[in-house]
């Protein structure tokens, strides 16, 4: 199993599988080598959207499928794809249905563990309703999420196939919805205070309350010029005034960090008294009494300091979805580019005309499992990347000439979009470095002022 950190229980325990764990633990663990490590890099990949920020992402298409829909299907594609380069899945996905699979020649599923061969039959345009008709045994984008899933569960409903499928699903969901939360940032609501002349207002309790402070609060709403309006609240003097600790975030199965953020600290569960006042100070209620109520205080520099290191937070989720966009263009990359390396060497296997000149395009060769995959899990929805001809995955010359301009046009398609987004990740880079450079410049502030008081104590 995959040693992965979650910032939540919850999602450990989706990881891990709960009553479906034998079922992960098998699916994961019992399978070649090439099959463990393409699922263990599945899982890091899904695993490291927990601290990235999806929603306000470009909305996806089939063409540049990175938004939190589409990259949640390309997850459950892989995890589909990973089944069934195994007989034991693919004979659950398979059996009883009439559509052929994509992924060897001559209508058999070549299976890596133990090299079982799975022989389906292949009649075009018909179909059982093992899923739903929409399959045509070539493209994975031609079947909705649903129907994948119940191509598991057509022939046994308690399969560890379906298991592991519904299990991912959920994951995935957790996964994206805990990454979300990052926006939501800061959770707590702090007021920023300044100090005031003091001056006395009765309370409920007391005719007598000194007030020595002034704490401003955002509503979020702006007046007839588009500036922002504040609520304004006197402070009973001796309210404590909150500090601000960066707060670790550990990890739930390795207890290594995965996170970290600031908080307040220091207020405790103190009640002080408080009364609101209009921007001139003065009670909005005449004779009002004060109230008394709990809330975080900052003085200016801690608020400008709390609220610099939110953005930051919110960047840093928002720049990790532009890391993420960019890893999963590389990856799709890579797979192309191992899918062209096994097109070149099964070319090489035939040749433009036969021995005596003759007999044009004599030979015939197989698409690769390597491949089929890569087609079955890129081709976009109606359509194929290697050439068909004959509804079978034997191509001779010319027609692995047809496949190697398609499977390149889709390689340059997919360069363009990786330099494009790094331009767009460098771009939110750009504004992430920003922010820091407000800490940077605050910190110095800051250290100039307390050196300069030391050397008046001195």
């Amino acid at each position: 199993m995959a040693t992965l950190n979650f910032k939540t229980q919850t999602l450990a325990d989706l990881y891990n599988g709960g009553a479906n764990a034998s079922h992960l633990s098998y699916f994961r663990n019992n399978a070649s080598e090439a099959i463990k490590s393409d699922i263990l890099s599945l899982d890091q990949r899904i695993a490291n959207f927990q601290n990235v920020i999806t929603d306000g992402a470009k909305v996806g298409n089939e063409d540049f499928p990175y938004d939190k829909e589409y990259l949640k299907r390309e997850f459950m594609e892989e995890v589909l794809a990973n089944m069934l380069k195994r007989p034991e899945y693919a004979g659950l996905f398979l059996n009883g249905s009439n559509l052929s699979s994509p992924l060897s020649g001559g209508g058999l599923l070549n299976g890596t563990a133990g090299n079982v061969n799975v022989v389906v039959n292949y009649v075009p345009g018909v179909s059982t309703g093992a899923v739903g008709g929409r399959w045509d045994g070539t493209n994975f984008s031609n079947m909705t999420l649903a129907e994948m899933r119940n191509g598991l569960n057509n022939y046994d409903p308690n399969n560890g196939g379906l298991r592991v499928f519904d299990a991912y699903s959920a994951w995935i969901d957790a996964v994206f919805e805990e990454g979300n939360k990052l926006k939501n940032n800061p959770t707590e609501t702090v007021n920023v205070v300044t100090s005031i002349s003091e001056r006395t207002l009765p309370t409920a309790n007391s005719p007598n309350v000194v007030y020595d402070r002034v704490a401003t609060q955002k509503t979020g709403q702006v007046d007839a010029n588009g500036n922002p309006i504040f609520r304004y609240f006197l402070i009973a003097k001796g309210a404590p005034i909150s500090d601000i600790n960066k707060v670790t975030v550990t990890g739930t199965l390795n207890g290594q960090q995965v996170d970290s953020r600031v908080a307040t600290t220091g207020n405790g569960n103190t009640n002080s008294v408080y009364i609101e006042v209009d921007k001139d100070l003065q009670p909005l209620v005449n004779n009002a009494f004060g109230f008394e109520y709990n809330t975080s205080n900052l003085s200016p520099t801690m608020y400008l300091y709390y609220f610099t290191e939110a953005r930051i937070r919110i960047l840093r989720g928002q720049l990790n979805m532009k890391e993420a966009v960019t890893s999963e263009i590389r990856d799709d990359l890579a797979k192309a580019n191992a899918a062209y390396a096994d097109l070149e060497a099964q070319a090489a296997k035939t040749r433009s005309q036969s021995a005596d000149g003759k007999t044009q395009n004599p030979d015939l060769s197989s698409e690769t499992q390597t491949m089929d995959f890569f087609e079955a899990t890129n081709s976009k929805k109606g359509s194929l990347i290697f050439d068909n001809n004959g509804n079978d995955d034997q191509q001779n010359y010319g027609e692995w000439g047809s496949s190697r301009s398609s499977l390149k046009s889709y390689i340059d398609r997919k360069s363009t979009q990786s330099q494009d987004a790094m331009l767009d990740y460098q771009t939110t880079l750009n504004r992430f470095n920003q922010a820091y450079e407000v800490l940077s410049k605050l910190q110095e502030k800051m250290d100039g002022l307390i050196k300069s008081q030391l050397r008046n104590v001195g």
